[in-house]
This record gives structure tokens, sequence and C-alpha cells, in this order.
């Protein structure tokens, strides 16, 4: 008796607490066998080389890599370079090997002092089960260490932009002492032939948690000490998730993890309220999300929605090439789609009150991000004029938060420009405060 006790113990713990034992390892010889997506040129990067050279020159002989993030002249280059509503930093990983021109220097020096580890981890998939995960851990080279950054990443279309294929911008705090993780999530890096649940808070935030359960002892294991109180932080897509995880894990990881900030930058807190106003004004300035979300969601929620049904015969036909490929970038999708919900969605689609679309609406305010009292610091930005993420989301944040009393807010609201211009000075900002 004891051993069958025993046995069925154990079979409650698996299939209860799956993601606790999928997740205790970080994979780096088979990642090895992983083949690296091809990172496309982009013209833009020629212009940050020719600007870098004509703003710092020489100069950047003189300085330090912690100087030039430091510098507002670095911060209004990289602005000057947003051709492409594509971040300078994700497609440039290959780039910077002859120092030839002034940004060649600044940024080779920024990549000199990080050394990236691509990592393969497991999680748990949208059903549950077993899912095998990528995603990279930014260490800085030199200098004492710091904290532990859990960074989340802002919404991309093209799989060479993910962490495990690029230089996310968030790795630039590893150059202050800061070990960074960041996830690919479900979808994108090794998982990149799944669809990505976007904006499903449960996948996302497992495919953080797990990350973190899996680098801690492999971080340890380097010898490395670290500060173990968390910093958590995040833009758009990755500043919703930054958001969700500071809730999650002050209310069921508190004994695991200890917060110590949290910086949140233009998310979609309230999706539902998101999409209606895209509804309302027939408009988004990110297409690649309006199929991401619909496809994403119908999957994660088993919906069982006939996307045939909700994709306009225009989206039908681009739908595989542009979204599930994962080889366009945003503006390339934007560039094709044009910015118009009508021309991607039925009108069945962007009526909440019919089936099946009502069921798609009670996904959205289900992952819309639930009122609660943080107890970690917390930075909130958003740009009043962003085109992308309605303020309205911090808003509708602000608003419970207040209501609640929470004291330990900071509240960043301004005319800092459209949403990608904002994303630069909210990297800016938090580079400067940590």
């Amino acid at each position: 008796m004891r051993i069958l006790f025993r046995i069925t113990l154990i079979c409650i713990f698996v299939f209860t607490f799956p993601s606790r034992l999928f997740a205790q390892y970080v994979d780096l010889d088979t990642y090895k066998n992983y083949t690296y997506r091809k990172q496309n040129s982009s013209s833009f990067l020629d212009d940050i080389f020719k600007k870098g050279e004509q703003l710092v020159g020489s100069a950047v002989n003189d300085m330090t890599a912690v100087n030039i993030l430091q510098d507002d002249r670095f911060w209004q280059l990289l602005s000057q370079s947003l051709k492409t509503n594509t971040m300078p930093f994700n497609l440039a990983n290959h780039r910077f090997e002859d120092n030839s021109t002034g940004a060649d220097k600044m940024l080779s020096m920024i990549f000199s002092m990080v050394r990236q580890v691509p990592v393969k981890y497991r999680s748990v998939d949208v059903n549950g089960d077993s899912v095998t995960l990528s995603g990279k851990i930014y260490i800085p080279k030199q200098g004492e260490i710091k904290n532990l950054v859990l960074a989340s990443h802002y919404t991309v279309c093209s799989s060479a932009e993910v962490p495990s294929n690029a230089f996310s911008i968030e790795g630039i705090y590893a150059t202050k002492g800061y070990i960074v993780i960041m996830s690919d999530y479900i979808g994108y890096g090794i998982t990149e032939q799944l669809i990505h649940p976007y904006l499903h808070l449960k996948t996302e935030i497992s495919s953080q948690i797990d990350l973190l359960r899996a680098a801690i002892p492999y971080i340890r294991s380097l010898g490395l000490e670290f500060d173990d109180r968390l910093i958590l932080l995040g833009y758009s897509q990755g500043g919703g998730l930054t958001l969700a995880l500071q809730r999650e894990i002050e209310e069921k990881y508190k004994r695991e993890f200890y917060i110590k900030s949290v910086y949140a930058g233009a998310g979609p807190y309230n999706i539902a309220a998101t999409y209606d106003i895209y509804s309302s004004q027939d408009t988004t300035a990110i297409p690649c999300a309006v199929p991401m979300l619909l496809a994403g969601m119908n999957a994660a929620e088993s919906l069982k929605m006939d996307l045939n049904m909700l994709f306009t015969p225009f989206l039908l036909d681009r739908y595989s090439y542009y979204i599930g490929s994962k080889d366009k970038t945003m503006y390339e999708v934007a560039d094709e789609f044009g910015f118009r919900l009508s021309r991607l969605l039925e009108p069945v689609a962007l009526d909440k009150n019919a089936t099946p679309t009502d069921r798609f609406y009670s996904a959205l305010l289900k992952n819309t991000i639930q009122p609660f009292t943080p107890v970690a610091q917390l930075y909130l930005f958003h740009s009043l004029n962003d085109d992308m993420v309605p303020f309205e989301n911090s808003q509708y944040v602000q608003t419970f938060l207040q209501e609640r009393g929470a004291s330990n807010v900071e509240y960043d609201f301004g005319n800092y420009g459209i949403h990608m211009q904002a994303a630069l000075i909210f990297f800016r900002n938090i580079y400067k405060r940590l």
C-alpha cells in the first residue's frame, strides 16, 4: 500500500506541476544544432553608421560603452534611424567587426562587453504539455555582477529579431553589470513552426518564469555571484507581460523570487479596450498584430473559431507568407497590409456581440491585466501620443492603482512621440536609472 500511495503522489505531482519539472535545465549543447535565422540586411543600419560618424566621430575613442549609452547623442542617433519601425539593435548582431565608422565603434564596444548565451529550456505549451523553448542570457564580461534582469521583448513578426537570433536592445543593461534573461516566447526561435499565442498571459508568464528557473542554477554553475533581488522590465508587448509578471510573482511566487523594481512601458494592459479602440477607428498602426492576436487567442484559449470566416480574402491570401512564415518584419507587413482593419477583418470580427467574435472578446477580457496592488517599486511609462498602443491602457492601470492606494508607483506620461520613438526614451531612461 505504501508503494502504491507513493506512486499516486508522484503522479499527482507530475500532472499538477508540469512546468516545475520541465524547466530545470539550460541546454547549451543541443542548442548548437539549431540553425540560426539568416538576418535580413537593412539599409537603415548603414544610416546608423554614417550618422554615428557624423555625431560622434573620433570622440568615440575616448568614451566607454557606458558613457556612450548615457550620452543623449547616441539615442538621438538611434531615433533618427527608425525608418523601418524595427529596433536598430535587433538585426545588428553581425555587423560590427571592422570598426570602420563611428557607429561601428560605438556598437562594437557595447557588444564586446556582453557575453551572449543562447539557450534552450523546458516550459509548457498552450495545452499544458512539455515544450522546449529558446531564449538568451546576456552576461557582463567584466566587473561586478549586480542583479538579474528578467526582460520581456516587444512585439516582433520576424523570428530573426527575437533574442536567440539577435542582440535585443534590452541586452544593453549587461554593460552596467546586470545579467539579462530573455525568452523568445512560444512561436519564435526554435518553436517558430508553432502559432505564437500573442498576448496570452498564461503562456507568456510560463515562458518567462520557467526560463528564470532554468537560468539561475546555470548562472550559479558559472561561479557568478549576483544580487538575487529581481528587476523586471519590458516595453509594448513586453510591458504588458512585465506588469503581469509582477502581479503573478508577488501573488504566487513571492517565496521563490523577490522583486526589487519593475519598469513597464506602453503595454497593452487592457487588450479588450484596445481592440474596441481599433475597431471603432477602423485602423491599427501595427497590422501584423491583428492576425497574430486572433490566431493566437484562438489556439491558446481553444476558441474553435474558423479564421476563414473572420479574415478577409486579402488577409487569407497573405497570411502564410507574411505572418505564418515568421520571415517578415513589422515594417514589411505594414507596407503590404496597410492600416485599415476592414481590409484585414470581416465585419463579424469587429462585432464583439456576434458569434464567434463574442468568444474571442471574452478571451481578451480574460487576458486583460486584473487589478492588483504592487509591492515592488513600479515605473510606468507611456507616450501620450502613442500610435500603436493607445494611452488608455496606462490610464486603465493608473485608475486601479490609485483606487487601491498604491504609493510606490512613478507615472512617466508625456509627449514622447510615436510608439517606437518613445521606446528609445524608455530604454534610455532605465539605463540612466540602473
